[in-house]
């Protein structure tokens, strides 16, 4: 992934013409991958100049994706360089306090030593001189008591800003690598059904909500035409009941496949059931039968609110 990533739209294409021809000649398992293609799908050169644009498609949102982290990546550089200058300067500014104190120490112990030889003679003088040097270690305790308060407010206030950064980068790493994953169902490098799965666990613990499977024959064919099994995510909150499908990508056959699902729902049960959809990637279309069905989409289960 990294080496696509790092890869141009031109140097992705002609990696591809440079290797294909030798993998086909060399490796059984690609031939016989092609030729599954191509049995299956009957792929002409204008459904290869199809699958190419996707792969340049799918290129550019990668390198989209890199784009975006880069811009995070340098966010936090330029945090932790502030960080840096704003301690750079409090450690100036104590120096100098340090350097007020050890003037102010040593202005103390020529006095101290001007007082020892007119002692006999200023014993007032230094009744009145002990005095103000008390005054002044009091009010030298409070600057410095009040700089370290100062100097602790600070380290709270920097580490509640690195947590509250390490949050949201993990957030941000957990939605990339979720999209990730979708995009590998969607194109058959990683099941669609761990991917159901890892999503489900996910919404299970955003909502605090145990989330079950309904399933039934459907023998009147309302889904799919013909009698079948068919089944649903269910969420049960204050007597409201929330059918859910998850899937790696929405089009237009899912959206109407999983209205007729809820009307099924609502036939069996007699609850007319709320439809969530949670898909990181939905064809425009099909948004537009979701808004006419009343069916609720979100891209990442995170964003899924009950009320």
């Amino acid at each position: 992934m990294r080496a696509v990533i790092g890869m141009t739209e031109q140097e992705i294409l002609e990696l591809i013409r440079r290797h294909l021809p030798r993998l086909l000649q060399e490796s059984p398992e690609v031939r016989e991958w092609v030729r599954g293609l191509v049995a299956e799908y009957g792929v002409t050169r204008e459904e290869w100049n199809a699958l190419l644009q996707r792969l340049d498609r799918l290129t550019e949102a990668l390198e989209r994706l890199q784009v975006a982290f880069e811009a995070l990546r340098a966010e936090f550089e330029q945090l932790r360089e502030e960080f840096r200058q704003t301690r750079e300067t409090h450690e100036r500014q104590i120096q100098l306090l340090w350097e007020e104190v050890r003037q102010l120490r040593e202005e103390v112990s020529l006095l101290r030593e001007e007082v020892r030889e007119t002692r006999e003679t200023h014993d007032k003088a230094i009744a009145e001189l002990r005095q103000e040097i008390r005054l002044l270690r009091e009010t030298y305790d409070k600057a410095i008591a009040g700089l370290r308060e100062e100097i602790n407010l600070l380290r709270e206030t920097y580490d509640r800003a690195i947590a509250e950064l390490r949050q949201a980068l993990e957030r941000a790493v957990s939605r990339l690598e979720r999209r990730m994953d979708a995009i590998g169902a969607r194109f058959g490098l990683l099941a669609e059904s761990a991917f159901r799965d890892g999503m489900r666990g996910i919404l299970q613990e955003h909502v605090g909500l145990q989330v079950v499977q309904w399933r039934h024959y459907d023998e009147q064919g309302i889904v799919h035409g013909f009698p079948s099994w068919v089944e649903a995510d269910l969420l049960i909150h204050d007597d409201e009941h929330w059918l859910v499908e998850i899937k790696a990508h929405f089009s237009r056959a899912d959206i109407a496949e999983f209205y007729r699902i809820g009307q099924l729902y609502q036939q069996v049960t007699g609850v007319a059931p709320r439809l969530i959809g949670i898909a990181p990637s939905v064809d425009e279309r099909a948004k537009e039968w979701a808004q006419r069905f009343g069916i609720t989409l979100y891209g990442d289960p995170e964003e899924v609110t009950l009320p």
